[in-house]
């Protein structure tokens, strides 16, 4: 008998705990792609949307002749900044002077595609700040409810500091 020309037939166990190991690496790396990742949607929309109302808040405060409004589209997942005498028209940013109108999905809120935007005791779609920081209105506190599928996030604004607190919420189910 020819030992040099055996045939094998399996394989050897240091084969296999090479194939499981490559196997789980590409599992680790895939199944996170596969998961639902609405609230990390909704965490980066709350973040844009968060840091923007914050600086509606501080251009106010330093110059309470020209308040700075946050306002939100009737209909769509999109804001822009503005004077509150010209609410319509977006401010210009300075880093690149475009207008400084967000959508989430696209430009620097591209992370947060598919969010949608709810808004209660918002009024006119707009949030005003006064020159102390507080909203203009005390009357209203004002919630702006962002979500993704079965996952939200709420920014509840203080009508008193113009604070946010960030909460998560369950949307309804529609």
């Amino acid at each position: 008998m020819d030992l040099s020309r055996s045939v094998r037939s399996a394989f050897t166990l240091l084969e296999m705990l090479v194939a499981l190991t490559i196997l789980a690496a590409v599992a680790s790396v895939v199944a996170p792609m596969l998961s639902d990742d609405s609230r990390l949607r909704a965490m980066a929309a709350s973040c844009v949307l968060s840091s923007d109302i914050e600086l509606a808040q501080v251009m106010t405060i330093s110059h309470p002749d020209k308040p700075v409004v946050v306002r939100f589209a009737a209909n769509a997942p999109r804001y822009w900044l503005a004077y509150a005498s010209t609410p319509d028209t977006p401010l210009l940013r300075e880093d690149n002077g475009e207008p400084y109108d967000v959508t989430l999905g696209f430009g620097r809120a591209r992370g947060a595609d598919g969010v949608t935007i709810a808004l209660d005791q918002v009024t006119s779609n707009t949030i005003t700040f006064a020159a102390h920081g507080g909203l203009d209105d005390f009357t209203h506190s004002p919630v702006v409810r962002l979500a993704r599928n079965t996952r939200g996030i709420q920014l509840a604004i203080s009508p008193n500091t113009g604070s946010i607190r960030e909460s998560d919420f369950t949307p309804d189910k529609k």
